[in-house]
Formats: structure tokens, sequence, C-alpha cells
């Protein structure tokens, strides 16, 4: 869920001046904060994303005062947060030992469910991933590229003809059918919290469909060799006990999989509410290598690998502090949800938008090689 499309276009001029490079970006985000009020938003349905987390989580959700502050770092279990930025009017803290980024205060259950169930998701899911799947096959809504997927599937099949697969939060069941495909001899089951998602996955693909509730699974005796959660574990307020559910219902030896957003260094420590992975308060949880790692090793799990794939995480351009200059409209009719500029930037921020375009295209996979890439895997095994 991009919260940007293109930087400006170039206006044929040049920046030169660290001094005047900061200066104005301090003036960026200045100009941020006075046009971007976050105050109640209309009751009337939403035309855009940003609209809409307006409405529910202010005017409905009576953001910050009616929601929970979290007593400990959700991911290591014992770090200190700390306020480090905000995207959309909604706080982010980050841990003090492991340098987990979070929604802080978090939403309640009743806001989770409005926004999961409200415009945004279900016209997504009704009027362009459902259309596309039905016209143009499965690969057309996959989550993550599909060679990654793949390399998922190979990893945690390890040539076997049979075995037990559970997809968690498996959504319309795209990456289910996939592994159907390529594991012939194998049972694939997926556990979803939307039912209308459920409906469609048994609808479009004959998808075996578990309880959504992990210890509903664990009371049937069911267990798995491998346990994958594909974009799910951003959208968890307390990752490190989800996990814990699922891992329980692993047999021993058995593959849990995880494929996240790559929060890296530099975009919690630059680019912040710039990165198009801090989508508020959808995505919750947002994640490095490292820190992903030491949850995972706190869970019962062991042999503990990781995998990085895609562009960089982090880009020069992130640097300016745009991420509430733009928003995303709502899809309609035969037409995706597209990024749209909501406040356009000063001609001379602009320009210094222009010169990071320029840099991150010269500078190629540097931060990608040196920080990181976009889509983080990791590889773990029941003890």
């Amino acid at each position: 869920m991009s919260s940007w499309s293109s930087p400006p276009e170039k206006s044929g001029r040049k920046v030169t001046d660290l001094t005047v490079l900061r200066s104005l970006l301090g003036a960026s985000r200045r100009v941020v904060q006075t046009q971007h009020p976050h105050g109640p938003a209309p009751m009337t349905a939403p035309k855009t994303l940003v609209e809409e987390i307006k409405a529910v989580c202010f005017a409905e959700g009576g953001y910050p005062d009616k929601w929970q502050k979290l007593p400990a770092c959700p991911c290591c279990g014992a770090g200190p947060l700390r306020p480090i930025f905000k995207k959309y009017g909604i706080s982010h803290s980050q841990c003090g030992s492991c340098d987990f980024v979070c929604v802080d205060p978090f939403p309640p259950d009743e806001v989770l469910r409005k926004l999961y169930a409200g415009y945004y998701y279900t016209l997504t899911r009704e009027l362009y991933e459902v259309p596309r799947v039905r016209k143009d096959g499965a690969h057309t809504a996959y989550s993550a590229p599909e060679d990654v997927l793949r390399h998922i599937i190979a990893r945690g099949g390890e040539g076997r003809n049979s075995g037990s697969w559970l997809d968690v939060g498996g959504g319309i069941g795209v990456f289910a059918s996939l592994i159907s495909k390529d594991l012939a001899g194998w049972s694939v089951a997926i556990n979803e919290f939307n039912p209308r998602s459920t409906e469609l996955a048994r609808e479009l693909f004959g998808t075996e469909i578990l309880p959504a509730d992990p210890q509903a699974i664990a009371a049937t005796g069911c267990q798995f060799d491998v346990i994958s959660a594909i974009s799910v574990l951003e959208h968890i307020i307390q990752p490190r006990d989800f996990v814990d559910s699922y891992v329980r219902l692993l047999k021993p030896g058995g593959k849990f999989i995880v494929v996240v957003p790559h929060f890296t260094h530099l975009c919690a420590a630059v680019a912040r509410g710039s990165s198009p992975i801090t989508v508020p308060p959808y995505h919750a949880s947002l994640f490095n290598e490292s820190n992903l790692m030491l949850m995972l090793s706190r869970c019962d799990l062991k042999n503990i690998e990781t995998r990085q794939d895609g562009a960089g995480a982090f880009s020069l351009l992130q640097i300016a502090d745009y991420g509430d200059d733009w928003d995303i409209t709502m899809p309609s009719e035969g037409k995706p949800a597209e990024s749209i500029q909501v406040v356009p930037p000063p001609t001379k921020i602009a320009v210094v938008m222009n010169a990071f375009a320029e840099a991150d295209q010269k500078i190629g996979d540097y931060f990608a090689e040196t920080d990181g890439r976009v889509f983080l895997t990791v590889f773990a095994e029941k003890k």
C-alpha cells in the first residue's frame, strides 16, 4: 500500500549547498505540519484512504484518548518505547533496545474491524483484485513477487511428495492456490479473519478454510509441516504472541516462513513517514532484519535464515518529509486505487526532491546492498 507514486517533475535547477538543503527540508516539514490538520473527518463515504483513516480512527475511534499505549516493546518484550514520528497524525514509537518501530498508542479492536471491513479494503478486493483473478488468474493478486513465493514453496516442500501447509491470513487464497499447483501431493489450507475473503477463496480456488483463531485449530489436533505468513506480521499489534500461537501448530522440525516489508535502519532513522511501508494503523509493526530474527529466536524456533528481494527499502528521495503530501484514491469499477499528490511542494522543496531523485538513479542499488531490500523473508524451524 504505497503512499506516493512519483517525484515532482524536474525544474532544471540543482542544489549543491548542504546547509541550504537542510534548511529547505526543515521548511518542508513545517509546511506539512501546517497544511495537514488531523481533526474529525466527514462521516460521508470517503474518497481516499486517508479520509477513511481520519473518519474511523479520529472521528469515530477517539484517537488518541481511546487508544492504549503499549507497556513494552511487542517485539523483544523488554525495551522502552519512545515516540519518533507521526504519519496521518498517528504516532509511531521505537524500541530503545531492538529498534522495532510500531504504532503507539494502538487501535482498539473495534477500530481495526471497521478499517478492514471498510471502503478501501472492500473495494480493492471486490472491484479490483477479484475481477483480475477471474479474468487473468491468481498471479495478478500476489502480495509478494512470484519468484519470491516460488522460492518459499520450494524451501517449504524441499522435495517432499506430501505434507500439510497452513497459510495464515491467506486472503482470497491466491498463494494457497500456487502452493497447491507446485506441491500437488500436499494438503493446503488457509485461515483468514475476513469472512468475505474466505467465501471467495472457496469459490475461486476451492481452498480449505480453517478457523481464524489458532487456538480453535489447536483444539482439533491439527499440526502442520509448514506454516507461512505472507505480508501478515506487519498488521499485527502483538507479533510475538501471534507467532507463538502458530508455532504451537507446527510439527517438531516443521517450517515457519514469514514475509514482511523491510523497515530498514535508514527507513527508521531517516525516511520514517516518507517510507511507503508506513501505512498506519494498517501497518502496526515495522521490522528490520535483526529484530525480526531476534523475535523469532524467542518463539521456540531455530535455524533462522533470511533472504531479501526487490529494490532498496530506502531511497534518497525519502529524506524529504513528504509522507502526508500523498494520498490514495478509493478503487472504482475497472479502476484500481491510485496515488495522488494532495499538497504540491513549494518550488524550492521540489528542486531538492528532484536532486534526490536524480541521485537515486545514479547510485543504483547502493542502498539495497548496504541497507536492505524491501521484501524480507525469514525461514525457521520448530525446535
